[in-house]
């Protein structure tokens, strides 16, 4: 896992690479579980209090919804970013609860990792409504 000064280290290397002078949003993934596929407890505030200090606007990734809480105990964000797909909803009163606060949830993966039988549902459903398995994932 990347350490707190690494973090504002990279996030000062994209600035001079994109030549501007900040980034508008950092999202900071938090990566606590032995295999980093999927949110996993952990406290949030070393990594988050370098982008506080940055003034960053903040969101997340890979987060429980306790994190999103502490994160927001600490800052303001604008937005989670979690796996979410057709296959993995684990996330659906998370997001209810996000819109109803204003902030933006953007799901990472959004295409998933389909199996043949979801694969093959999909292509019925498609087929049906003249789109492709792609469109009806994404719907």
């Amino acid at each position: 896992m990347m350490g707190p000064q690494e973090l504002v280290d990279a996030i000062e290397s994209n600035c001079d690479n994109l030549a501007i002078e900040r980034i508008s949003i950092a999202n900071l993934r938090l990566m606590f579980g032995a295999d980093d596929a999927g949110p996993a407890r952990g406290d949030v505030g070393p990594m988050l209090e370098p982008l506080i200090a940055l003034k960053e606007r903040a969101g997340v990734s890979n987060a429980l919804p306790e994190q999103v809480g502490a994160t927001r105990s600490m800052t303001e964000i604008v937005c989670v970013q979690n796996m979410y797909n057709l296959a993995n909803r684990g996330d659906d009163d998370l997001i209810d609860h996000l819109a109803e606060e204003g902030i933006a949830y953007l799901p990472f993966f959004p295409f998933g990792d389909f199996n043949s039988l979801q694969s093959g549902m999909l292509e019925d459903v498609a087929q049906d409504l003249d789109a492709t398995p792609m469109q009806v994932a994404l719907a």
